[in-house]
């Protein structure tokens, strides 16, 4: 574990910059040996993050006091591919390549102390690898998602509950920003709204605007290769980010924003016979020259600034537009938010133009913390995130992680 501090200058961080102090403080623990991390989770609390690595590994970080505990020591030829925490950050759950599912308790009121309380064992029951995990609001019940097939797990029983098959490619899936007992599956073309018991209740048809014309609209037809990369809420829950990589080798990203008000409609299963029709949802895009800086959208703080990792491999922020900044800003064929990942050179001020220029100075784009060299991979980047409880940056890299604190993600 790396631990640094990164301090900013400004008018809106003096204050805070002071009270932090005027020195940079690095603390490392360094691993007996290099073991690749390969999945990273933080604690919904703070204070606690996890890692999982490659020879399967799961540690637990404390930045507070500089520990590191075990919680899973294999040592096989088995990696860790998720890691999810409980909302009450007092479980977490984990899963490795063999589709092994791992429940741990986690109590730090004395003493950290750690303690497995289920393995349920999923390799026989599905095809395919385990994309995704979710936690029950009650942290007694696990959402387990494959590219086929959705399960129900019940911690307490060690079981399986409740499954679905799917007919669709969920590619994400998240919690319903309003009620938490219901799941969201996201795929580029729909939505789909489903309880704990997996019953679906609704299913929402994205569209294009009327006024982009069809030559804009981008494909994102089945047999097209589409990602989901992230499912992102603005922090008062009125709006939804996804970014979607598609095209050659994914490396074209979409933007698309659309209020979560389009997900209204019943919080409770129906019988199947009383699923109501497909809804539709009018999808609309970041302006393209905010669009084309993103290589990842990463998370979004209050007053709905995106924080993002750069094309040139910054953590910079900026001002989510509204949909009337929008159309008063870009014509409808500009709309098309597509953006290459190729020009890794590409400064934050865009390409130049002096309108582009003019539109990321009204968002606001600012850059944060500019990444050394060495950080820089493709694996390292897929799993860095914002952990906005201890207001740092977490990135792993050669088997640590680096924990990188900054007023700009307060």
């Amino acid at each position: 574990m790396r631990y640094a501090e990164r301090l900013e200058k400004g008018p809106d961080s003096d204050s805070e910059t002071d009270s932090l102090g005027q020195s940079n403080t690095l603390c490392t623990v360094s691993s007996k040996r290099v073991d690749p991390i390969t999945v990273l989770a933080a604690s919904p609390l703070g204070r606690f993050y996890c890692c999982g690595t490659e020879h399967e590994f799961v540690r637990l970080f404390d930045i507070q006091d500089s520990k590191v505990s075990d919680i899973h020591d294999s040592n096989s030829f088995l990696s860790i591919e998720h890691i999810v925490w409980s909302h009450n950050a007092q479980f977490i759950c984990f899963s490795d390549s063999s589709k092994n599912i791992f429940a741990a308790s986690i109590s730090t009121s004395n003493s950290m102390t750690v303690e497995i309380v289920a393995k349920i064992f999923m390799k026989s029951s599905t095809a395919g690898p385990i994309t995704q995990l979710l936690f029950h609001p009650d942290s007694s019940r696990i959402h387990l998602s494959t590219l086929t097939t959705v399960f129900v797990l019940s911690i307490p029983s060690g079981s399986v509950t409740h499954s679905l098959e799917l007919s669709f490619d969920v590619c994400k899936w998240g919690f319903h920003p309003h009620d938490q007992t219901i799941v969201l599956g996201f795929e580029p073309s729909s939505i789909i709204k489903c309880d704990w018991t997996l019953n679906k209740i609704n299913t929402f048809r994205f569209q294009f605007p009327d006024n982009v014309p069809e030559s804009s609209q981008i494909d994102l037809n089945r047999d097209k290769m589409v990602v989901i990369d992230r499912i992102l809420f603005t922090s008062d829950k009125n709006r939804i980010l996804s970014q979607i990589s598609t095209g050659m080798g994914l490396k074209e990203k979409v933007i698309l924003c659309f209020p979560t008000s389009c997900l209204s409609g019943p919080l409770h299963s129906r019988q199947d016979s009383e699923v109501e029709e497909a809804k539709t949802i009018i999808r609309t895009f970041l302006p393209k020259p905010l669009a084309s800086l993103l290589y990842l959208s990463i998370w979004i703080l209050g007053q709905d600034r995106l924080i993002f990792l750069s094309k040139n491999f910054s953590i910079a922020s900026c001002k989510i537009p509204s949909g009337q900044e929008e159309n008063s800003h870009f014509p409808s064929h500009r709309r098309q938010t597509i953006a290459s990942i190729s020009s890794v050179g590409t400064s934050l001020n865009g390409n130049g133009n002096t309108d582009d220029a003019s539109v990321l100075l009204q968002y606001g784009v600012k850059e944060i913390l500019p990444l050394p060299g060495d950080w820089i991979s493709p694996d390292s980047l897929a799993l860095c995130c914002v952990w906005t409880e201890e207001r740092s940056f977490l990135c792993p890299r050669n088997g640590e992680v680096a924990v990188v604190k900054s007023v700009g993600l307060a």
